[in-house]
């Protein structure tokens, strides 16, 4: 769907902090990318990949929650796979949070106590809701994928490893990994595992890290990195002022 008012009125950007701009700029000689969302949430809030489907890329959605699902194909052109992406296919138990217009948003099929309990500290409660599960890499073979993965962004609240672990790096060798870590900072497992395969973080934006291969120089520079973590930094920002009331030559100043 190549929406021409996305162009004449100008970009319209989905993602939570400022990704898909980001994204848009590393990508902008690219004309018919391809992108995939692991926990794909209902393909419009937060989004990643919406920008560039209205760009002509070819996106795949992953999202296991059945509601999420229907929202997706109410709204999405891009393809959609039913499932949750894990180290196995077989069957798992979807954690689906309720209690909130957004509450879905941490669920997750990981039984790590770490994940519940975050759930728990958000005031929500949980349903289980029994899913399939399936390798990323039999997702892709299935769906006869074989060009290159610009970017792959995995948001599944506690079990990206469990998800690499069933994706060949190595073999789709995707240019931009995203992946979301609300640790802190202490959990260096997917970093770890990342770095196995020549994959280092070059950025943050919000809760996510980026990671790109050390052999990719026009990323992995420093000179990269300050430049793209400067423009990380601008667009939050540009979001923080956006919400400021009144001041409004201040700032167009500031946001133009």
């Amino acid at each position: 769907m190549n929406d021409a008012k996305h162009v004449k009125q100008g970009p319209i950007y989905y993602s939570q902090f400022g990704e898909d701009k980001i994204l848009s700029k590393i990508f902008s000689q690219v004309d018919k990318g391809l992108c995939i969302e692991v926990g794909a949430n209902d393909g419009v809030n937060d989004s990643t990949s919406l920008f560039f489907e209205k760009l002509g890329w070819s996106c795949i959605l992953i999202e296991p929650n059945p509601v999420l699902c229907q929202s997706i194909r109410n709204s999405r052109d891009a393809k959609l796979v039913e499932l949750a992406a894990s180290d196995r296919e077989g069957e798992a138990i979807l954690h689906v949070a309720s209690g909130a217009e957004r509450a879905h948003g941490v669920s997750t099929i990981s039984s790590e106590q770490e994940a519940l309990e975050k759930i728990r500290l958000y005031g929500f409660t949980y349903e289980d809701v029994k899913v399939k599960t399936q390798t990323l890499d039999k997702i892709l073979e299935d769906l006869k994928i074989d060009g290159v993965i610009h970017f792959i962004s995995i948001d599944v609240e506690g079990h990206e490893v469990a998800v690499l672990n069933g994706f060949s790096i190595e073999n789709w060798r995707p240019t931009i990994i995203i992946l979301e870590d609300n640790s802190n900072f202490e959990d260096i497992r997917v970093c770890n595992y990342l770095r196995k395969f020549g994959y280092i973080p070059f950025m943050r934006t919000g809760v996510n890290d980026w990671y790109a291969h050390g052999g990719n120089r026009a990323l992995v520079t420093l000179r990269s990195r300050i430049k793209y973590n400067l423009t990380s930094i601008k667009e939050r920002v540009k979001s923080r002022i956006k919400r400021i009331p009144g001041v409004m030559v201040f700032k167009k100043l500031i946001l133009n």
